[in-house]
């Protein structure tokens, strides 16, 4: 029964850290065993300042090597090199950005007002025609 309960012990530890440590070894061949069984691209392209703060509650699983990924930061997350917006809405966002400038294109600028980014929202007015350019 106790074997039974080792073992399963053992798996665990493997499924979560990818590895089970035998105490009766000194830290020192754990390091070189751990380094002779990594392959050479994964030693030389990895991060060198990698870190990881788990936020999740205790009793989350969290995947093998997670952070080795995580630790290389927010630029390495892989993303798609073409977004596929929705055409509609990109469209109309493209009309009214258009007419607006158009809009104000002849107009001069008030120096007086102070423009403030986070002070600042979008509108919902948008100029009912795109006014031609003046001759």
């Amino acid at each position: 029964m106790i074997n039974l309960i080792l073992s399963f012990i053992r798996h665990r530890i493997v499924t979560a850290y990818g590895a089970l440590s035998d105490p009766n070894l000194t830290p020192n061949y754990k390091a070189l065993n751990q380094l002779t069984a990594m392959s050479t691209l994964h030693y030389f392209s990895r991060g060198t300042n990698m870190a990881m703060h788990s936020l999740t509650r205790k009793g989350v699983p969290i995947p093998n090597n997670l952070s080795s990924l995580i630790g290389l930061g927010m630029k390495f997350c892989p993303i798609e090199k073409y977004t596929h917006p929705d055409p509609i809405t990109t469209l109309t966002r493209f009309r009214k950005n258009l007419y607006t400038k158009a809009f104000y294109a002849d107009r001069s600028i008030e120096k007086d007002n102070i423009f403030i980014p986070k002070a600042h929202f979008e509108s919902d007015w948008e100029p009912k025609e795109c006014p031609s350019p003046p001759p």
